[in-house]
């Protein structure tokens, strides 16, 4: 691939990402494509500010982006020209269409557990009981503000499951 060719005539890639674990994934990258590459922790919050910050200077410092916060990517960094969508040639097959652009390298889901210590069954049927008297101070949620893909996830119902929620709260509260 051209890329990866002109890549090896270049210093070595900056890669950001919110995990630690980056400084090995950047060691597995180079060794792959057989080049040098750094892998540098940085929230993703952080990655935005400074890919913005970055390319208005003209300095950029960053090659590659595993941001979280897919949904200011796709509203703040793609639209405006400060980054691209890069898939491998060699892992095109390999990753399902649906995450090829932008390239999704990994999914988190959100979901509401319980702990089968205390309960034998979900003891919940309706996610609107979470409100109630019952349950108050027995249901944790990190504060949506604090983490993008909280609130990313509350759009995400409303955008596609608005019905059932409000189905849900009827039949709660009627």
């Amino acid at each position: 691939d051209a890329l990866i060719e002109a890549a090896k005539a270049e210093p070595p890639l900056t890669v950001y990402d919110s995990t630690g674990k980056i400084v090995s994934m950047a060691e597995n990258f180079a060794a792959r494509y057989g080049l040098e590459a750094i892998g540098q922790k940085v929230s993703a919050t952080a990655q935005l500010e400074m890919v913005i910050r970055e390319f208005q200077a003209d300095n950029v410092q960053g090659d590659v982006l595993m941001i979280t916060d897919a949904p200011a990517a796709l509203a703040q960094l793609l639209p405006e020209g400060f980054v691209e969508s890069w898939l491998p040639p060699d892992m095109a097959d390999a990753i399902p269409a649906t995450y090829h652009d932008p390239l999704t390298v990994t999914t988190n889901a959100n979901v509401f557990a319980y702990n089968t210590e205390v309960y034998d069954t979900c003891p919940v049927t309706n996610m609107w009981a979470l409100t109630d008297p019952e349950w108050s101070k027995k249901f944790a949620l990190i504060d949506p503000l604090s983490k993008s893909s909280y609130t990313d996830w509350f759009s995400q119902m409303e955008s596609h499951h608005d019905d059932a929620v409000r189905a849900a709260y009827e039949d709660h509260y009627g």
